[in-house]
């Protein structure tokens, strides 16, 4: 009998070891998947790629439909929200960054039930490469802007301010997140360079961060024009702009092709 107990007692305690190994295996399994220096894993990049082009699709289509159902002009648009994230919707700053004082009423607002009816989602901070090394005041941050152009979309034209196009951008995307954005729109993972496009968006500029102004056309603001790659007349897409160090690369979407 006790030879029995002795047998039991030693098969429970392999058990109770085999249970600790395990445990520590698979602690040391979630510490090893959780770092990352507060990037996203490679892995995680065409799921997380999916989302911003299915945003970024969702943003498009309200803008159309305040456009072509409640008759919203391109100066009109307004992307006023929770900037801040405070809870409350402010009419100063910093919520007033995207204030439009041309709207009146709320059919053409973006983020509101009566507008564009679609939530402001705030993106996450280990999409992008470290806050340092992006330029302008666009940090983590969907910019809305009607400072730029977009070649072989809308009108290609000079000296005007109706040559500028109404977008949506992220700055400063890690590689593997802009290679998987272009993976899901083109199905081509490489991603273009422009030596040239030296736009830095300021949030004091009514036409970088947009408040119903347009930017007049300047040329080191044209996206891919002349050179042709995967993203030129897309609605959207991801580039490398090599004007900066380190370079950084900028996921586009345009809402509104003028």
């Amino acid at each position: 009998m006790m030879l029995k107990d002795k047998k039991q007692s030693g098969n429970a305690l392999f058990l109770i070891l085999i249970a600790v190994a395990l445990f520590a295996a698979l602690s040391y399994a979630i510490t090893q998947s959780g770092r990352g220096g507060g990037s996203i894993e490679k892995e995680n990049a065409q799921l997380i790629a999916s989302r911003i082009v299915q945003y970024a699709g969702q943003v498009q289509n309200a803008v159309n439909k305040m456009r072509i159902i409640n008759g919203c002009s391109d100066i009109e648009i307004s992307f006023h929200h929770d900037y801040d994230q405070d809870g409350i919707l402010e009419t100063t700053m910093p919520d007033a960054i995207f204030l439009n004082p041309n709207t009146t009423g709320n059919d053409c607002y973006v983020f509101n039930e009566e507008g564009g009816d679609i939530p402001y989602i705030q993106p996450s901070t280990d999409w992008f490469i470290d806050a340092a090394d992006i330029p302008g005041s666009a940090y983590a941050e969907y910019v809305f802007t009607g400072g730029l152009q977009f070649a072989d979309v809308g009108s290609n034209c000079v000296t005007t301010s109706n040559c500028t196009d109404l977008a949506m951008v992220l700055i400063g995307l890690s590689d593997d997140l802009c290679q998987a954005i272009n993976k899901e729109l083109f199905d081509d993972p490489s991603v273009p360079a422009h030596e040239t496009w030296s736009w830095t968006p300021d949030q004091s500029g009514p036409d970088d961060f947009f408040r119903g102004q347009y930017q007049v056309w300047n040329a080191a603001y044209t996206l891919n024009h002349p050179t042709t790659s995967i993203v030129t007349g897309a609605s959207m897409g991801c580039f490398k702009k090599l004007s900066l160090t380190p370079d950084v690369n900028i996921f586009f979407s345009i809402l509104w092709a003028r």
